[in-house]
């Protein structure tokens, strides 16, 4: 046994050596810097360049395109340049047959492996599958044990897509699949949203004759918990139970961590904390963040007291002091009745329990507290996560200092530039240093979250004109946009009121059709409130509209011309709601919703909450909405502040105010505690009522309750008075409720009312859309239109797209040429 572990570790450094001495010759010394060999080889100075060969194209002349590390023939560049322009299968098998040299290569399966491998990790990690394809039409099978780690290193990186397309090729090329390649199908299958063949995964195994293992069904039951299909996720568990699989501490630990959108469960809680002992210690970590994620969203202080005091390290609760007042010890009381007490289980948090908090304090609008968690976590030596640094760009950007989170982003990076980073930056020579130095510890690269906080505060500071910028940054650092870049920027577009609709289908099918990137359930929440918007504002009428009016909604038969928005007996991907064919909006959501119907994706609690609220507001119908809520229980997820809220505007716009407060009681009864923005639907109803009197009331009774006022409420209170024709009390009452958000400024002591609320509603930007002059308009569709340009430019990856890109920069070259005079253009 000790010399086989001799042999495989001499061949273990023999390999390795192999690579450092290829990668010394044909690296560059910012690549050997980047690479995993970079502490054990020496850079050379005098580097040794690959010859160019007439048959290449210019942008494939040297292997560093490909960071291929294992050692091959000079003339396989020569491949990669013909995968590259997407020559003919055919021509390319002549080519490696008439080449001793690549022929002898692809003989030998270890190279081929090899080669995979890394390509899987470069940054085209298609070219994978490339190879191990010309490898089968060469008519050498490899085992699959090549095609499962490949599918591991293309995991890392988030390729679920191409792993769909090993595994496949697995299946024809050796004959069978494996266990190994069937899980990776399933977790790519789950990641990828295509929850119908997930739910057929077991089907496969019996065909491959192969017994299915706990992992199986916990990917499945993920999958489940992730679609909201509650049926599913107790179906899953039953059949794994039948199999002789029984629930264990890692059961209950992935379903504590997907049960955040349900709501609250204590069972389900209680069972996690349970099977914590019999958890490795990062897991352990992670079941008590995800817990304490769901008690920070329901701003549960006690139990999240309490599950801090699992870590038993005070310096953590000095630390998070600085989140809440009450996390100081001895002012808050942990809650032993519903969670259990547990043994001492030695545990440390990590740095995405401090990034926990630190988002906490964005959502409450305090950025010191943020920063200031940050740092202590830092001084306890804890390594910095992607999740932490995710945060400290959010509070960066909240804070309006977007320079500085482009400062320390652009010390993480080794690819790009330094220019393209300063296009960003708002002062171009602010280039000091970052306040967090995170040099100092493990190498951090950047990932799709970190650059999604980036965009998401580059795009309220600086606009769609940086978006551009921002996939060029993340194309030179090999990141790939996800689902959640696309809804960043369709959220914005929303925020900013972009005036059709339809720009928003145009964005969302060109930056999905030719990508990896598929449309999802959040990208039409976006568009479906954008459309119900619209709706509403033909329906419901502001106080300060010019001709306000006491009527709450038109006549019928125009009701019916304007909708936009139709229901259906489906319920699901929409939970009932159908795009009208106004303005072709049902033409246009088609993909998407066919591509979210063939995938058996289910409505969530966002896209229920658009039904409810429509129901009740347009259509003045509240009991149905109850029944949808009901519906919405009936499928385990538990109703928030969202959906009571769209109960509560239905019943004050149709004046039944009754029933809207005991509303309000039964959320407060079910654990979910009234907000301004409940408390906003009744004063506002008031308001179109011309009643301020009772709307002054309401004011406040919501702050009687502890709840503190904000632009929104305090706009619908002025309005009372407004519609009443009162503008001298209406102009008192705004510049005595200013304070509730900031001093009020002396410089409009004697402004009129309209000047005074212009300025107040600019402290919260989205709280009013803009409108859109025609040429603003003009501008804002030129910008979309090269954001659309660049993203195919850097990450489109079907081949037409491709040769489109090159054909229009050939016509562009050839126009500029003959405006030289040097060509005439053609007839």
């Amino acid at each position: 046994m000790l010399r086989r572990a001799f042999l495989a570790q001499n061949r273990h450094l023999e390999s390795t050596i192999s690579k450092c001495i290829l990668l010394s010759h044909y690296a560059t010394p910012s690549l050997v810097q980047g690479s995993r060999f970079a502490s054990r080889l020496p850079v050379r100075k005098h580097l040794t360049s690959i010859p160019e060969t007439s048959q290449i194209s210019e942008y494939t002349t040297n292997l560093q395109r490909y960071y291929i590390y294992t050692p091959t023939p000079r003339d396989f560049i020569r491949i990669m340049a013909a995968l590259e322009s997407y020559q003919p299968l055919e021509k390319i098998l002549r080519l490696i047959k008439n080449s001793p040299s690549l022929a002898q290569f692809f003989s030998n399966r270890r190279n081929v492996r090899e080669v995979a491998k890394e390509l899987a990790r470069s940054p085209k990690p298609h070219r994978s599958i490339d190879i191990l394809n010309l490898a089968y039409h060469l008519g050498h099978t490899l085992n699959p044990g090549a095609y499962e780690s490949v599918a591991f290193h293309l995991a890392q990186s988030r390729n679920w897509d191409m792993i769909l397309g090993v595994v496949g090729a697995a299946r024809k090329h050796v004959g069978h699949t494996t266990l190994r390649l069937l899980n990776w199908r399933a977790l790519a299958l789950m990641e990828s949203q295509r929850y119908a063949s997930l739910r057929r995964i077991l089907d496969e195994f019996k065909s491959a004759s192969l017994a299915p293992i706990r992992r199986t069904y916990h990917i499945m039951l993920s999958g489940c918990l992730r679609n909201q299909d509650m049926a599913g996720a107790k179906h899953t568990l039953q059949l794994m139970r039948e199999s002789g699989i029984p629930m264990d501490s890692t059961t209950h630990a992935l379903i504590n961590n997907s049960y955040r959108k349900f709501g609250v469960d204590l069972q389900i809680r209680n069972n996690a904390l349970v099977s914590l002992p019999n958890l490795v210690p990062h897991r352990r970590t992670a079941v008590i963040n995800s817990m304490i994620q769901s008690a920070l969203d329901r701003d549960d202080m006690s139990a999240t007291f309490h599950l801090l005091s699992l870590f038993g390290d005070k310096n953590v609760f000095r630390a998070l002091s600085l989140a809440s007042p009450e996390f100081a010890l001895g002012q808050v009381q942990p809650n032993s009745v519903d969670i259990p007490s547990l043994p001492n289980l030695d545990m440390k948090p990590n740095s995405d329990t401090f990034a926990l908090f630190m988002n906490y304090c964005i959502r409450n609008l305090h950025p010191e507290g943020s920063l200031g968690i940050a740092k202590q976590s830092l001084l306890l030596g804890i390594p910095p996560s992607p999740s932490l640094v995710t945060s400290l760009v959010h509070t960066y950007f909240q804070q309006e200092r977007g320079d500085d989170a482009i400062n320390m982003l652009s010390r993480l990076t080794a690819g790009p530039k330094a220019q393209v980073w300063t296009a960003l930056r708002v002062d171009s020579n602010s280039q000091r240093d970052p306040e967090f130095s995170l040099q100092g510890f493990a190498p951090l690269s950047l990932t799709t979250r970190i650059f999604n906080a980036l965009l998401k505060g580059v795009l309220y500071r600086q606009g769609l004109s940086c978006v551009p910028i921002v996939f060029s940054l993340m194309h030179a650092n090999h990141v790939r946009p996800n689902s959640r870049t696309i809804e960043i920027l369709l959220s914005y577009m929303n925020q900013v009121n972009i005036p059709h609709p339809r720009t928003f289908f145009q964005v969302l099918r060109a930056l999905t059709v030719e990508s990896h990137v598929r449309p999802s359930i959040q990208h039409l929440h976006i568009i479906v409130s954008r459309i119900f918007r619209d709706e509403r504002a033909m329906v419901i009428r502001s106080a300060w509209a010019p001709r306000f009016s006491r009527r709450l909604a038109p006549h019928q038969g125009y009701r019916k011309r304007i909708t936009l928005l139709g229901t259906t007996d489906v319920f699901d991907p929409l939970a009932g709601i159908e795009l009208g064919k106004h303005l072709s909006y049902r033409a246009s959501a088609r993909p998407a919703i066919q591509s979210l119907t063939a995938h058996e994706v289910k409505s969530d609690s966002a896209m229920v909450f658009l039904r409810i609220r429509r129901q009740s507001v347009l259509h003045s119908d509240v009991e149905s909405a109850h029944r949808f809520l009901q519906t919405l229980m009936a499928r385990g997820m538990h109703p928030n502040a969202y959906h009571f809220g769209a109960l509560i505007e239905g019943y004050a716009l149709a004046g039944n105010f009754s029933s809207a407060l005991d509303v309000m009681k039964s959320a407060s009864d079910s654990g979910v505690q009234p907000n301004a923005v409940m408390y906003t639907h009744l004063i506002s109803a008031y308001a179109r009522r011309q009643d301020p009197k009772s709307a002054v009331s309401m004011f406040k009774a919501m702050i009687s309750h502890g709840i503190v006022p904000d632009v929104a409420s305090i706009d619908a209170v002025v309005s009372a008075f407004h519609a009443k024709r009162d503008e001298n009390t209406a102009r008192d009452l705004l510049k005595t409720l200013w304070t509730y958000i900031q001093p009020f400024p002396e410089s409009l002591a004697s402004a009129d009312l309209p000047t005074m609320l212009t300025h107040f509603r600019s402290i919260n930007p989205t709280s009013k859309k803009a409108k859109f002059s025609f040429n603003k308009r003009i501008e804002t569709y030129l910008q979309v239109r090269k954001i659309i340009r660049a993203y195919r430019k850097y990450f489109g990856t079907h081949p037409h797209t491709q040769r489109m890109l090159r054909r229009r920069r050939a016509r562009r070259q050839l126009s500029a040429k003959s405006t030289d005079g040097k060509l005439c253009p053609p007839k």
